[in-house]
C-alpha cells in the first residue's frame, strides 16, 4: 500500500513564518508611529496649555510595549516621580517680615 501524500511541513512553516514576520513588523511600525505621535504631542503640550506630562508618559508607555530602550527610560522616570512624590516638604517657616523702621523712614521721609 503506497503512503498517502502528506503536505510538506517545512513549506507550510515557511509560509507562516514570513506572514508572522510581516505582521510583527507591521505591529511594531504602528506602535512606533502611535508612540511617537503621542510623545510629540506631549512635548508640544509642555509649552502650550494642556496635559503635557501625562500625554508624554502615555506615548512612552506605548513605545515601551515594543522597545526595550523605552521600557528602561519609563522605569527611570517612574522611579524619579516616586522619589519626588515621597520627598518630604521643607518645614513651614514664617514669611520674612520687613523691618518697620526702614519702611517707615522710606515712606515718612520729608523733602526738606
Amino acid at each position: 500500500m503506497p503512503a498517502p501524500d502528506l503536505p510538506d511541513i517545512r513549506a507550510a512553516a515557511a509560509g507562516r513564518s514570513w506572514r508572522r514576520r510581516l505582521l510583527l513588523t507591521g505591529r511594531r511600525a504602528l506602535v512606533l508611529l502611535a508612540g511617537a505621535a503621542l510623545g510629540l504631542l506631549g512635548f508640544v503640550l509642555l509649552f502650550l496649555p494642556g496635559p503635557g506630562l501625562p500625554v508624554l508618559f502615555c506615548g512612552l508607555t506605548v513605545l515601551a510595549t515594543e522597545f526595550a530602550w523605552a521600557e528602561r527610560l519609563l522605569g527611570r522616570l517612574r522611579a524619579r516621580v516616586r522619589r519626588l512624590a515621597t520627598r518630604r516638604s521643607p518645614p513651614d517657616r514664617p514669611l520674612p517680615t520687613r523691618d518697620r523702621r526702614v519702611v517707615g523712614t522710606a515712606i515718612g521721609r520729608r523733602a526738606t
